[in-house]
């Protein structure tokens, strides 16, 4: 009676006991304090997702997303039911409970179990499925597809290994008022522990092999690379989840060693959802995504922040890009204003052609100037009370100049080449639409031995172009106001990456059915572009102000079969122009580029 005394509060009239009181002998209190903590922490980082997903990202719920969101599912039913153990006698003495509830905390223990697997194992397979969003790389989606696999079928072998205790009629059962009667369970628990731990390790590999292979600043990909690494801190619950089991099953007294256990346990599975989170905050989100020259929050993709194309010729509408409309013409109205839209003002406009732009003309002046290492670049500052004028295409290329062929050598053009010229017949016509300097499509050509003509809306393009191929025919003249001489039918039209600037998405569909028109029977039709679905865009590429409009991947493929093309191949990729390299603006200011290359015939 004195030690009961002891231990008993004393109380003020009015007041109530507590639920539980935490003494040496009875850790249930314990148990409840830190598997609630660890449930409203699983609960507030999924929250947080959610609203970066809805509010701040504003992009669509994607296969991952669904994913961690069953996971905390079956994390809520794991938390309940170890709070119901805690209620009925999970971590008192074991003495201080009956029969009937030392085998009610087993088989409430053994559910608990297996919403335990289900949860961790879960939540590990929403980031392996984050990882199909990091990288278009045929190889790195294939790992992440194959590390999916080996973690659903280690999830069933856990559950198998721990639905199989000691007696199959009573699989619940490890122990009775008198002690522990199994010691079996704690060896299956060991070799769960390894795949746990196996697993994890195995996720924080491939994110580093994917992140490695992102064409983004290695600052950035250090970042990113914390986000996913973060989460091997599970290893160290999984290890004292092992110790404590340990103590739990060459105990006398399992009820009350099992608390510890139990909350190594509580502690995984909250780190198992809040560390699937992380890499889905902005700051990582915006470290991995290119916008393709949007400013960051102006970039939006049906596939979340990781906006790319698939490493692969099978191509759908979900790996597509799309981009919010901003406006970069507007002015400051204040200096209390932070919008983003008056960020953009504020970009750094360094380039081998500075343009001169007025506040009250329209007129786009070329500046020549030495390029400089984009490191020492000393960007001019856009000025608050000037409007931000925004280049057609003839501007735009006028101010990159030949300069734009250095920036994008080696991004699959000259791949694109070689194929064409294996399929043209001898003496083969060949129309390059944004012929750009001529080379590598009208120098390959004319070098083969077939005619080529290319145009251009951007005379110095062109006069770079016969400057490169003096054996070739070229115009400057806009796809606009273009025809084929009378009767000229072609045995091959190009067209890379030329339908972009300045071009609603009706005229690239028009564009397209009128070069079905201009070809020979069987010739051949390349259309190369940069897959984004929207109209009239308005977004800075290089460095530089453009309204831009493209098809989504889908919508590309439609418009070419609606033509009456047969579609031969479709190849993507993504690219990092080097365009700091070539002196044509900032590093800042380059963005990674998914590429789309549609093969065809009429």
């Amino acid at each position: 009676m004195a030690d009961s005394a002891a231990t008993t509060p004393s109380l003020l009239p009015g007041q109530s006991p507590p639920l539980f009181t935490i003494t040496p002998s009875d850790q249930a209190g314990t148990i409840v304090v830190v598997a609630g903590v660890c449930f409203i922490t699983a609960v507030v980082s999924a929250l947080i997702r959610v609203y970066i997903l809805v509010q701040v990202s504003r992009t669509r719920i994607n296969s991952d997303d669904w994913v961690i969101a069953l996971a905390l599912f079956f994390a809520i039913i794991q938390s309940a039911l170890v709070l119901n153990e805690a209620n009925t006698g999970l971590g008192r003495t074991i003495n201080q409970i009956s029969s009937h509830e030392a085998r009610k905390i087993q088989q409430t223990e053994f559910a608990d179990h297996i919403f335990y697997i289900l949860a961790v194992w879960t939540s590990k397979i929403s980031v392996a499925l984050f990882f199909l969003r990091l990288s278009p790389l045929r190889s790195n989606r294939r790992i992440a597809l194959q590390i999916i696999a080996v973690v659903a079928m280690s999830a069933i072998a856990s559950l198998f290994i721990i639905g199989i205790v000691c007696d199959l009629s009573h699989p619940w059962q490890y122990f009775t008022p008198e002690g522990v009667t199994c010691t079996a369970p704690y060896q299956r628990w060991i070799g769960v522990a390894a795949i746990d731990i196996v697993t994890e390790v195995a996720l924080a590999a491939i994110a580093l092999k994917i992140i490695w292979s992102l064409q983004i600043r290695s600052s950035k990909k250090l970042g990113v690379a914390f986000a996913f690494l973060q989460r091997l801190v599970i290893i160290a619950p999984i290890i004292a989840h092992l110790h404590y089991l340990s103590v739990v099953y060459h105990s006398d007294d399992p009820t009350l060693r099992a608390a510890y256990s139990t909350i190594c346990k509580q502690v995984e599975v909250a780190l198992a959802i809040v560390t699937a989170s992380v890499p889905c905050l902005k700051p990582f989100l915006s470290a991995t995504a290119t916008y393709y020259g949007a400013p960051a929050e102006g970039a939006k993709s049906s596939h979340g922040q990781y906006a790319n194309t698939a490493g692969s010729s099978k191509l759908n509408s979900d790996r597509s890009f799309k981009l919010r409309k901003l406006n970069l013409s507007k002015k400051k109205e204040s200096p209390q204003s932070s919008s983003n839209h008056d960020a953009v003002q504020e970009e750094h406009f360094d380039s081998q052609y500075r343009s001169q732009i007025s506040a009250t003309s329209n007129e786009i002046q070329p500046i020549a100037r030495p390029s400089v290492d984009s490191n020492d670049s000393k960007g001019m500052i856009i000025r608050k009370d000037v409007h931000f004028t925004r280049l057609n295409a003839e501007a735009l290329f006028d101010s990159v100049g030949p300069a734009y062929e250095d920036a994008f050598k080696g991004s699959g053009q000259q791949a694109s080449v070689d194929w064409l010229l294996a399929q043209l017949p001898a003496q083969s016509s060949v129309l390059d639409i944004g012929c750009g300097t001529g080379r590598p499509l009208v120098a390959a050509v004319a070098a083969a031995g077939h005619t080529a003509l290319g145009i251009d809306v951007s005379g110095a393009m062109i006069a770079a172009a016969k400057q490169n191929v003096p054996n070739a025919t070229f115009e400057r003249v806009d796809i606009k106001d273009f025809t084929p001489p009378s009767g000229q039918k072609y045995d091959a039209i190009t067209v890379y990456f030329s339908l972009i600037a300045s071009v609603t998405q009706e005229e690239i569909r028009n564009y397209i059915a009128k070069f079905y028109t201009w070809l020979k029977d069987g010739g051949i039709f390349i259309f190369a572009t940069v897959p984004i679905a929207g109209d009239n865009l308005e977004i800075t590429w290089m460095g530089r102000p453009i309204i831009a409009s493209s098809l989504s991947v889908d919508e590309v493929l439609e418009s070419v079969k609606a033509a009456k093309f047969e579609v031969l191949k479709t190849e993507s990729s993504t690219f990092l122009p080097k365009a700091a390299e070539a002196g044509i603006c900032d590093q800042e200011e380059v963005w990674e580029e998914p590429h789309l290359f549609v093969y065809a015939k009429k």
